[in-house]
């Protein structure tokens, strides 16, 4: 959703509140000047109130597959008809139990969907393994190296890496890219896979990483990334600049001298 700005629930309701929506008769018994909406403007409102929940439960990690929409429909009547969330009469379930119910809920789909990740990710790999060009390390990460590069490469995860890459699921989605931008961070801040697999080429090299869950991100969701996703990355190895251990502490020992010039200090209650 780049081009269309979604609102969030909480601002729809601010939204709708704001206006006094919901509790104006449609004939209050007295002349009013003001129109009252009409018919279709209701229905293009309610189409995207619609919209907005519908973008808030899927990107919550509910889909049509995994919600009963007719029971959705259900709760938001009685929500209409309950005098206040405190009215337990006007429900079917125990507000009060809608977090440990979540809770569990999340808890068995994340299970349930780990495994199933996890399962496809090893079918993946076992087949990968097999094609040419593609070696496997002890570790269980596999690489296919497209460009050797230079003889300048990282040889310790402290070294820091400038490099363009692109993150794709195994069925070829793209979930993350450096664009045409490259980006430059120490080695040692990436995954367990990146660490292992850009140390096999040098500087103008380009390799595509196979990368194992428990070299990943593990069980963990990470933003669009499901828990124990295998993951495929193509990246160019830009620049490699080796750690330099008397530098750093110059540069952190410059650092403590500045908060000592720069940054006021309460006295100290006598």
């Amino acid at each position: 959703m780049k081009i269309i700005k979604i609102l969030s629930v909480s601002a729809l309701a601010i939204a709708l509140v704001s206006c006094g929506t919901g509790s104006a008769p449609k004939n209050p018994g007295f002349e009013v000047e003001a129109e009252f909406p009409q018919q279709s403007l209701i229905d293009s409102v309610s189409y995207y109130i619609g919209f907005n929940f519908g973008y808030f439960i899927k990107n919550n990690g509910f889909d049509e597959n995994v919600v009963n929409m007719s029971k959705i429909k259900e709760g938001m009547r009685d929500y209409f008809k309950a005098s206040s969330p405190n009215d337990t009469n006007a429900f079917k379930l125990n507000p009060q139990d809608m977090n440990k119910t979540f809770s569990y809920y999340i808890g068995k789909m994340n299970a349930y969907n780990n495994e199933i990740n996890l399962k496809k990710g090893e079918a993946f790999l076992e087949a990968n393994k097999e094609k040419e060009g593609v070696e496997t390390t002890e570790s269980g990460l596999q690489y296919r190296i497209l460009a050797e590069g230079s003889e300048v490469r990282p040889t310790s995860t402290k070294d820091t890496v400038e490099v363009r890459y692109v993150g794709t699921f195994i069925d070829g989605s793209e979930f993350d890219s450096s664009k045409d931008e490259t980006v430059s961070m120490p080695l040692s801040i990436f995954i367990e896979g990146w660490k292992e697999g850009l140390q096999k080429i040098g500087e103008g090299g380009e390799i595509e990483l196979y990368i194992p869950a428990n070299l990943a991100y593990g069980p963990t969701r990470r933003g669009m990334i499901p828990g124990n996703s295998t993951l495929i990355f193509n990246v160019e190895l830009i620049k490699v600049s080796p750690y330099d251990e008397e530098a750093n502490k110059n540069k952190i020992s410059k650092g403590k001298e500045l908060q000592k010039v720069t940054l006021p200090v309460k006295p100290a209650n006598k």
